[in-house]
């Protein structure tokens, strides 16, 4: 039976599931960790006060709109997937990683949105709009900072080393994104050392940390192989629903990353496929913001679905989903491992 402590966490998912945000198997994978989630949440308030009072609630802001917590969510079910039969997981060490991991995710979102000028974030108008584009990035400096002082809380050898790494892979990750911007002759190669920086780092992290906070570091690297694979599907998905996705059901804009010449997967391949596109993302850029123009967008678009793009990189974050699968091999048998196998095929299937 859940707690009531669960219903805020459990209710606002409840509303998602309801809007089509996300499937109702997936949502009752979240009854598992129902009260380490609740506790994470309750956190972030306070974990806001202390700063400037607009960076503050720029930050609470972004928080309080919810969003799915994979983040979280992976962490506490790789914790109680790796814990050993006669062991007992610490709550506040857990609840702190599992708010370190959420709070690291949510400053990365901050800084997006003043990188690509972005107008809406989890379906309300972005903190940079409301707050401006320097407090924003001040608000994204300033969760960091609590993310960084919860690991710390945690007192959990190893974790803080992993934090710090993840942090600069993704910043690196964002600045070999920036440089390739409007750029027509990115590799996959490339891409994908991308996607390693932005995403699939923090969610490795989050495999890890679960293996550390049970006190089983030795499923450390079976549990983040999971995760890593486990973010490059997340990204490629997402990839996918920029082009063919519905605002409502996303809580952002579709065709903002084609819109900015930003070279995902779908993009990619379909300039394999068609090199004749090229050159539409290599003229006609807007000199003012450097943004591709509406009927340009609307030709890419288009040859997008006539290549069959989506599709076939839909097919590559199966494949990314199957080897994280078979890293969970060395994880022992029980309903969070089941739980896990079931993340990375819903995650695949997301908005099918």
């Amino acid at each position: 039976m859940q707690s009531e402590t669960d219903a805020p966490t459990l209710t606002r998912l409840r509303l998602a599931e309801e809007r089509g945000h996300m499937s109702g198997r997936l949502f009752g994978l979240y009854g598992l960790v129902g009260d380490s989630l609740a506790a994470c949440e309750s956190r972030f308030p306070a974990l806001c006060e202390g700063g400037p009072r607009d960076v503050r609630d720029a930050a609470l802001h972004l928080l309080s709109a919810g969003g799915k917590r994979v983040r979280p969510l992976l962490l506490a079910l790789s914790a109680r997937a790796a814990l050993p039969a006669s062991s007992t997981l610490d709550p506040e060490k857990l609840v702190s990683l599992m708010a370190a991991a959420e709070l690291t995710h949510a400053a990365t979102l901050l800084h997006d949105d003043v990188l690509d000028n972005s107008d809406v974030r989890r379906g309300r108008e972005a903190a940079r709009v409301r707050w401006g584009n320097s407090v924003s990035v001040l608000a994204g400096d300033f969760l960091l900072i609590r993310a960084l002082e919860e690991i710390e809380h945690a007192r959990l050898p190893g974790a803080l080393p992993a934090l710090l790494d993840t942090i600069r892979k993704m910043i690196e990750g964002e600045a070999l994104q920036l440089s390739l911007r409007g750029r027509s002759d990115a590799q996959l190669a490339t891409y994908y050392e991308v996607v390693e920086g932005k995403t699939a780092s923090l969610f490795a992290f989050c495999g890890l940390a679960g293996a550390l906070c049970a006190g089983a570091r030795h499923l450390g690297g079976a549990l983040s192989g999971y995760a890593r694979h486990l973010g490059y599907t997340f990204q490629i998905i997402d990839d996918v629903l920029d082009i063919d996705g519905e605002e409502r059901a996303l809580g952002k804009s579709v065709m903002a990353d084609l819109r900015e010449g930003k070279l995902t997967l779908p993009v990619l391949l379909a300039l394999d496929a068609r090199p004749e596109l090229r050159p539409l993302l290599d003229r006609q850029r807007e000199p003012e913001d450097d943004t591709l123009p509406d009927h340009t967008v609307m030709l890419l678009r288009k040859a997008l679905s006539e290549s069959e793009a989506t599709r076939r990189a839909r097919e590559v974050a199966a494949a990314e989903a199957e080897k994280g699968c078979a890293a969970l091999e060395a994880v022992p048998p029980g309903p969070c491992r089941d739980a896990l196998w079931q993340i990375a095929w819903e995650m695949v299937q997301r908005h099918q």
